[in-house]
C-alpha cells in the first residue's frame, strides 16, 4: 500500500492522523480512539474468551502508564536506549492486543531511537501515544 493509500485508509478510521518526517521516510501521527472496544471481536482475534479481555485492558493500561512515564523522562534527555527500551515495550503489548494505532507509534519512537534521531518528533509521538491510551476505557 503507498502512503497516499495508507493516510486515505487511515482518515477513513476513528483517528486523528498528521504527517511528520523521519530518519526512514514520512510517517503518519494518529491518535486513535479506543473508547469503544468490542471485547467480543478484540478476544476473537487474540484467541481469548471475551470475559478475559477487560482484566488485560486494564493490566496494559496500569504497565503501558508507568512505560509511558519512563518514556517521556527519556525523550526529555534524549536517551536514545531507554527510549528504545520503553517504546518497544509499550509495542510489543499494544500489538498483541492489537491496538495498532498505539503500536504503530510506538514502532515509529523506537525505530528513530534505534537510528539515533535527535531531530525526530518524539514528543508529539509519545503525546499521540498517550491520549491514545487515556481514552481506552474497562
Amino acid at each position: 500500500m503507498s502512503f497516499q493509500e495508507e493516510l486515505k485508509d487511515l482518515s477513513s478510521q476513528n483517528s486523528n492522523t498528521n504527517i511528520h518526517s523521519g530518519s526512514q521516510g514520512k510517517y503518519m501521527i494518529q491518535q486513535a480512539d479506543y473508547s469503544k472496544l468490542d471485547y467480543e471481536e478484540m478476544a476473537k482475534a487474540i484467541g481469548l474468551e471475551a470475559k478475559h479481555v477487560p482484566m488485560l485492558l486494564m493490566r496494559f493500561v496500569e504497565e503501558a502508564t508507568v512505560s509511558l512515564e519512563k518514556l517521556k523522562v527519556a525523550i526529555d534527555e534524549l536517551n536514545f536506549e531507554e527510549i528504545e527500551q520503553h517504546s518497544h515495550s509499550i509495542k510489543g503489548s499494544s500489538s498483541n492486543l492489537r491496538l495498532s494505532v498505539i503500536a504503530e507509534m510506538t514502532k515509529r519512537i523506537e525505530q528513530e531511537a534505534i537510528a539515533k534521531n535527535a531531530e525526530f518528533t518524539y514528543n508529539s509521538f509519545y503525546t499521540a501515544t498517550l491520549e491514545s491510551v487515556k481514552t481506552i476505557k474497562i
